[in-house]
């Protein structure tokens, strides 16, 4: 008998397509049963979304922050230009 393991970060990724399930479920309930107006459910999945984003991906989607000796030093962009990153740093 096989023992199949969850692949690391698949819990994750589970909350977060319930999430993007679930919130314009929500809004629209908001909308529509509670009478609340279309501009305060904009104004309000705006506010959430940056602390939620935050939470659920982290910083995983930027690998050289993970990245050690001069490579966390100096990047050189796209455009040929050269640009100094932070370790830790998401922006």
């Amino acid at each position: 008998m096989e023992h199949q393991t969850t692949p690391p970060g698949g819990t994750r990724r589970r909350w977060t397509t319930l999430l993007f399930c679930a919130a314009p479920l929500a809004a629209l309930i908001a909308i529509f049963v509670f009478r609340i107006p279309v501009s305060q459910v904009l104004l309000w999945g705006l506010v959430l979304l940056c602390p939620l984003s935050h939470l659920l991906f982290g910083h995983g989607g930027h690998s050289h922050a993970h990245a050690s000796g001069s490579q966390v030093d100096s990047i050189v962009r796209q455009d040929g230009s050269r640009g100094t990153n932070r370790a830790g740093s998401c922006h």
